[in-house]
């Protein structure tokens, strides 16, 4: 619309403008992931304080090959698929958008790393059938969040899932075992500190935050042989087995029969407050997913309970 006219119908309106959801930039989590963003680089100084990577036949050396076009995206994908199973891991930023903003994808075989940038325009769907393709083993850790693109993306379940968080487990190791404690357990290796709160949509990315991205990645098809090792072939199938279940695109679905109870005070409501909450629920998600923002952001559970309990 022309600049007069919006101008004009200011003039006319009589009534405030309409309320808008806070800015991004405003955000609590934002400002913490600031924060985290400049303590981690300057704690670093710009340098690259890593664990050396070790010889190993299963783990990758280098930086990793930083992916931002077409062919070389298809290529990565034929090299995985070619190896016949992957690390996987992916970096988001999930509290200022109703679905997380994918900001870098990781993939690493036994000989290589391949950092996929999503923020390049790139066609993800070769990427995403290679995580459907059952004849190829996906290795993540903690995968829930990087596995439920998939059937929301592509309409088709991720599958044939080793997750090593839940393997470690079943190898009696602490859970839910980080992936830091996990290396060093495995391989000896002692990771740096992580970046969970970072820019990760920022471009172009620091050679400290790809190091970092990379190594997420680099370690797992050599710790999951070691948990193999570790494991017995019982014990091992069932760690595959509990694995699969990540695959589930129900568990990643909103369901409005069920998800209300999971609102923190819950439990405190009688039956028919239970019903209210269970419809102010089924509204807080499609009201928040029209307006792209976290449900718990766009109502937090504690003013839903109230409402629920004061209807």
């Amino acid at each position: 619309m022309p600049q007069e006219a919006d101008q004009s119908n200011a003039e006319q309106s009589t009534s405030p403008p309409p309320q808008k959801r806070q800015s991004s930039r405003g955000h609590p989590r934002h400002r913490y992931r600031q924060k985290a963003h400049e303590d981690a680089h300057a704690e670093n100084g710009g340098s690259e304080a890593h664990a050396v990577v070790p010889e190993h036949p299963l783990i990758p050396r280098g930086a990793g090959d930083v992916i931002v076009d077409p062919e070389s995206l298809a290529e990565l994908v034929t090299h995985a698929r070619a190896a016949g199973r992957f690390a996987y891991d992916s970096e988001f930023i999930g509290e200022l958008s109703y679905f997380p903003k994918l900001c870098l994808i990781q993939v690493a075989t036994h000989e290589r790393i391949g950092l996929i940038d999503p923020l390049a325009g790139l066609d993800l769907a070769p990427f995403w059938e290679l995580l459907a393709d059952p004849a190829v083993e996906k290795i993540v850790h903690a995968g829930a969040q990087d596995i439920e693109p998939v059937h929301r993306l592509i309409g088709r379940r991720a599958a044939n899932v080793f997750d090593t968080q839940i393997a470690a487990a079943f190898a009696a190791l602490a859970y839910p075992a980080s992936l830091s404690k996990l290396i060093r357990e495995l391989l000896g290796v002692h990771l740096g500190k992580g970046f969970t709160f970072t820019h990760w949509d920022q471009r172009p990315l620091t050679a400290v935050q790809l190091r970092y991205a990379a190594d997420d990645v680099r370690y797992l098809v050599a710790a999951r042989k070691a948990l193999q090792t570790r494991l017995s072939p019982d014990h091992f199938a069932w760690a595959r087995e509990e694995s699969e279940g990540l695959c589930d695109p129900t568990q990643y679905a909103f369901d409005a029969e069920t998800d209300f109870l999971r609102v923190r005070g819950a439990g405190s409501l009688d039956p028919k407050n239970l019903g209210v909450l269970r419809e102010l629920v089924r509204w807080r998600e499609a009201s928040a997913r029209e307006e792209d923002f976290p449900a718990r952001s766009f109502l937090k559970d504690e003013i839903l309970i109230d409402l629920a309990r004061r209807p």
